[in-house]
């Protein structure tokens, strides 16, 4: 296998031995160094060159990255971008959780499970569930691997892991969803209505959408946001339209929509005499 090859196979970053065992030799790790095809990130460790900054970091660091670090790598949800690293020791100056590293690894980042299990520790509730309901949705955790965490966390932790859905279509509803939850509001996600389905139905007449970063990605997407939101409020049905940062201003959101709920003067389409 050539060393390029070999490094993919490894994320783009990888111990000299590893190389070794697929066939390297230590004279083509030296050739590709002087013709700065490869990187050394320090002694016995070789990266590709295209690798992110932050992960050349972590092994600099004798460190694997994890929790939004590693998220941010594999693509998962994170809330704010931070330098998290699982390592032997304390690295001074960064968020280091001092758990055992497993023996797998995925590129610069510790094992799948691994992350999950530092981002519960560490990260918003809400967003932890945005994370375990995302891993759902997309099958990336087996049943036996969501069983070997939910044994190794808190009870709080294990209650999130017990939440987790596939309906959920983004990170934004997720942490909508886990504020409903947590004030105890009755609500249905993914509704019907008419041709369109909805985010969000709360106590069976007050529709809610969700609009995450993707939200106005395209002039096409808004045109149909607006076309469904114009529909349902032709049809009687009372919409709220929020956005990141209004479903993070909780308080005066929950006031709101139990403001809403308790109007007497309102009543879902259904309802309405024919």
């Amino acid at each position: 296998m050539d060393l390029d090859a070999a490094l993919t196979r490894h994320g783009g970053v990888a111990k000299l031995s590893q190389l070794n065992r697929l066939g390297v030799t230590v004279g083509q790790v030296e050739a590709a160094l002087s013709k700065n095809k490869i990187v050394r990130l320090r002694k016995g460790w070789y990266s590709q060159t295209h690798i992110s900054p932050i992960a050349k970091r972590a092994i600099i660091d004798r460190g694997l990255l994890t929790c939004v670090s590693a998220a941010s790598e594999m693509g998962l949800p994170f809330f704010r971008m931070e330098y998290h690293l699982r390592a032997p020791r304390p690295v001074e100056g960064v968020r280091t959780s001092c758990r055992r590293i497993s023996p797998q690894r995925v590129g610069a980042c510790v094992a799948i499970t691994d992350v999950v299990e530092d981002y519960l520790h560490c990260q918003p509730r809400a967003w932890s569930l945005a994370l375990v309901d995302f891993l759902t949705r997309h099958n990336l955790l087996t049943d036996l691997q969501w069983t070997g965490l939910a044994s190794r966390v808190p009870q709080w932790a294990r209650q999130i892991i017990n939440l987790r859905s596939e309906v959920p279509e983004s990170p934004l509803e997720s942490v909508f969803r886990y504020r409903l939850l947590k004030a105890r509001l009755p609500h249905e996600m993914q509704v019907k209505i008419g041709v369109y389905r909805v985010d969000f139905l709360l106590s069976g007449k007050l529709v809610i959408e969700t609009h995450g970063a993707e939200f106005h990605a395209s002039q096409e997407a808004w045109e149909r946001d607006r076309q469904r939101v114009l529909w349902l409020r032709s049809q009687g049905w009372d919409v709220i339209e929020l956005t990141f940062k209004q479903v993070e201003d909780w308080p005066g959101l929950e006031q709101l929509i139990r403001n809403v709920l308790k109007n007497p003067r309102y009543r879902p389409p259904s309802l309405l005499p024919t």
